[in-house]
């Protein structure tokens, strides 16, 4: 029922644009595929689906609408596992209307982890606005740059996107507004250039805002230990495993955190630290 609702956040706009006889017969077909206990990775309705947004993608002359339906076939190719026409439907939304170049970033940061065509085209995206930080869905274009840098281990130019996202949100709500995820990203990445210290502050930023972080304990573990002080680093990640065992794994509705912390790996670490 989850991919039915994120496939319903992407046509409601689509068919909002065209109210026409054969939108309305669609709809109607699939509040009733809604209504059933459908498992995701059987939903009947997919390949009808698939034809009705085909037909319509070819039908229509709005190439905003066009994207529009190009971006929602890709994304159900990606439920499907069917990632080469996902690729091919991205790349057709993102020529037929370059605003929807940060949605397709956003995209192949979290969904695909293809850094280099995530990088290019949020590039793109900011270059429409330049000086403005725009919001893709929950994050800022920084951040997102930021997250395609770090994934292609290019460091110090994440901690230049990291820190343009951060300052944004503290100079317009104060530091207690600043989404704790991105100090914790931007900590991993001065720990991948073993900036310890500097890391360790930005975690304490992200555990003020979020104590029961299971990630930041760890990442906060990381660096304790990496500047020797490794009776501090083991409660760290003492408390690591305590969250993650006790609360829901961190990640987005969708997909999970890229800094998230695993309770293998935290028990592995604590493990080399034992006395």
């Amino acid at each position: 029922m989850k991919f039915i609702f994120l496939m319903s956040m992407f046509l409601i706009p689509i068919l909002a644009s065209a109210q026409d006889e054969s939108s309305f017969g669609w709809m109607s077909w699939t509040l009733a595929v809604n209504a059933k206990d459908t498992v995701p990775g059987q939903w009947e309705g997919s390949d009808r689906l698939r034809a009705w947004l085909t037909k319509n993608s070819t039908t229509t002359k709005d190439s905003i609408r066009k994207a529009d339906l190009y971006g929602s076939r890709a994304l159900m190719a990606l439920k499907h596992g069917y990632y080469d026409l996902a690729f091919a439907d991205y790349e057709m939304s993102a020529r037929l209307n370059p605003k929807s170049r940060g949605q397709v970033g956003w995209r192949y940061v979290f969904l695909l982890r293809d850094y280099a065509r995530a990088l290019a085209h949020l590039e793109a995206f900011d270059a429409l606005t330049p000086n403005i930080d725009d919001p893709i869905d929950d994050y800022s274009v920084s951040y997102l740059k930021g997250r395609a840098q770090a994934g292609l281990k290019n460091y110090e130019q994440a901690i230049k996107e990291y820190t343009v996202a951060i300052a944004n949100r503290e100079n317009r709500h104060g530091p207690e507004w600043v989404d704790y995820r991105y100090s914790v990203a931007r900590a991993v990445s001065y720990l991948g250039l073993r900036q310890a210290q500097h890391a360790l502050v930005d975690l304490d930023k992200a555990l003020k805002n979020n104590p029961k972080s299971a990630m930041a304990h760890y990442h906060r573990g990381r660096a304790l230990q990496l500047l020797g002080r490794n009776s501090e680093a083991r409660e760290a990640y003492r408390d690591a495993l305590f969250f993650v065992r006790s609360q829901p794994f961190e990640r987005d509705f969708y997909y999970e955190q890229p800094d998230a912390a695993y309770e293998g790996q935290i028990e592995a670490a604590l493990q080399a630290l034992k006395p």
